[in-house]
């Protein structure tokens, strides 16, 4: 428990140290152009890049994120189980901690990214951890149909690895297509959100190399204010478009998440 509030405290001086300076003068295209503060319920773990359900557990995540104006961006996300007091020692305890770059090149979007996933035990950097060096492609196309959208193919891919041992990783090829409603049904301040990806890694730990995944999520987006969204309902849910190589994620799941967005 400690730890994790040593983590949160460092969050916060993070997230009111930059603020503060950015009202001091925010012409400094070494400063933040924003700051975002997030925090979700998830009543399970369903992790994007291996398709599976790691846990049936509860947690709350917590995420802190900066960006630039020249695109680049800092993410620091906290993922931590609801039903004990400690923070370090279960498959729903995790830090995860990305740096990364946007460009744009003509209609397309090019984001490049590099995050470092500290699995439980936390205490513990670097021991058996995780490394994904991901690179997304997108191009988003507006059009009304009952309110605003904005639809959006992408593919991501991503080099998936320990700590220990980055050349022995496996790669993970993710199409998908986001579909952004706003104002819904002529309703100012309520968006739907979903999303549809297919995923196929090479098999890393238990994956076999011959899974290949659909997932799918969608939540309603209700807007507080200029800069506060509240999340609520989102349900989110993994299906197996095949038997998975009999690696244990053979069966579909799913689960409800909500939370709440404040961008400064």
């Amino acid at each position: 428990m400690e730890t994790a509030f040593r983590t949160l405290l460092t969050i916060l001086t993070l997230f009111l140290s930059s603020h503060a300076t950015a009202q001091v003068d925010t012409k400094n295209d070494l400063l933040p152009e924003n700051t975002t503060l997030s925090t979700f319920y998830y009543d399970g773990y369903l992790a994007n890049r291996v398709s599976r359900l790691l846990t049936t557990d509860p947690s709350i995540w917590y995420q802190l994120s900066l960006k630039w104006k020249s695109g680049m961006y800092f993410n620091w996300l906290e993922i931590h189980g609801v039903n004990d007091s400690d923070w370090s020692n279960g498959a729903n305890d995790e830090t995860q901690i990305s740096i990364g770059k946007t460009n744009k090149i003509g209609e397309y979007n090019l984001k490049y990214e590099a995050t470092l996933i500290n699995t439980h035990p936390i205490e513990k950097w670097f021991s058996h951890d995780r490394l994904s060096l991901d690179l997304y492609i997108s191009r988003p196309f507006k059009f009304d149909f009952y309110g605003e959208h904005t639809t959006t193919p992408e593919l991501r891919t991503i080099w998936f690895s320990d700590t220990n041992n980055i050349v022995g990783g496996v790669p993970i090829i993710m199409p998908s297509l986001t579909d952004q409603w706003d104002k819904l049904l002529g309703i100012d301040f309520l968006s739907l959100q979903n999303r549809v990806a297919v995923s196929w890694d090479g098999g890393l730990y238990k994956n076999s190399s011959e899974g290949i995944f659909l997932q799918t999520e969608s939540s309603l987006q209700w807007r507080l204010g200029k800069n506060t969204t509240l999340t609520f309902p989102g349900y989110k849910l993994f299906t197996p478009l095949n038997g998975a190589g009999g690696d244990g994620r053979d069966k579909t799941h799913g689960l409800f998440f909500c939370g709440i967005k404040h961008k400064f």
